[in-house]
């Protein structure tokens, strides 16, 4: 929601775009549990993780993780590493952070 000094600075706006657009920032911003989902997005792809009770549960670690694994994999994450890294990408469209992801998932395998 535009403030009425915003209105005044953004005369010509189109007051459907800049709601639409203020709606877009506010939904991106709310997410929920360890692996930070966006309602929606848990919705489509969440499950329940082993010993779990139904309905999933993103704030629970097991089913936010097992969840985070589906969503990967349905974006097709479980080929060979550059289909992972393209899966991660879709996930957060930073380089840097898909870099950090797959670090830390390399260091994470080869612990004993």
């Amino acid at each position: 929601r535009l403030t009425p000094v915003d209105q005044q600075r953004a005369p010509r706006a189109s007051s459907s775009v800049t709601r639409s657009t203020s709606r877009v920032a506010t939904e991106l911003e709310i997410t929920e549990g360890p692996m930070q989902f966006e309602p929606a997005t848990f919705a489509a792809y969440g499950i329940v993780g082993p010993g779990g009770a139904y309905p999933p549960d993103p704030y629970n670690p097991i089913d936010a993780v097992y969840s985070a694994a589906r969503l990967l994999c349905e974006d097709g994450g479980a080929g060979d590493a550059a289909d992972l890294r393209a899966a991660v990408y879709d996930y957060n469209h930073s380089d840097a952070y898909v870099h950090d992801v797959i670090q830390l998932a390399s260091a994470i395998g080869s612990m004993p």
